[in-house]
């Protein structure tokens, strides 16, 4: 496996994505759960929350990926990125079933039905990260040097 498909079966193993944005005051983080597929990266939020009003219709955010079960003294495996995040467009339906929807799927079984999620995700818009570098530390991959830059706009 090359180290590409090392990030991207990492990044397809996680489940929670730290966004940083920066609105006109301050900049904020929040946490959600998201899909990853070929530098994109998906995820729900309702547009009343700060990061939503911060992005609009398109922004320069930030992000992390990082297993919080780690210590300190373990192998250390996480991302840290930056890209451009936009509400998700008609063209990106597919991706989003498969990368998103799918990753989840699992855990309707929480919610009782579909109708039930539904309720809870109502008034969300899918969102997309199109990820313009991404720094990959792994520890386990790359023992002296520790981290791998991919540039993904190239």
């Amino acid at each position: 496996m090359n180290l590409y498909d090392e990030l991207n079966a990492y990044l397809k193993s996680q489940i929670l994505l730290t966004v940083a944005t920066l609105g006109k005051e301050y900049p904020w983080t929040c946490s959600v759960y998201f899909g990853y597929s070929d530098g994109r990266f998906y995820f729900t939020s309702k547009r009343d929350t700060q990061h939503a009003k911060d992005i609009g219709n398109g922004a320069i955010v930030a992000f992390a990926v990082a297993d919080s079960a780690q210590t300190p003294s373990a192998v250390i495996v996480g991302v840290q990125g930056r890209g451009f995040c936009r509400p998700a467009r008609l063209d990106d339906a597919t991706k989003i079933v498969v990368n998103y929807g799918q990753k989840f799927k699992e855990f309707l079984a929480d919610y009782g039905s579909l109708p039930n999620l539904l309720e809870v995700m109502k008034g969300g818009t899918v969102y997309v990260i199109e990820a313009h570098s991404i720094k990959f530390t792994n520890k386990n991959l790359f023992k002296d040097a520790q981290i791998l830059s991919f540039d993904l706009r190239a």
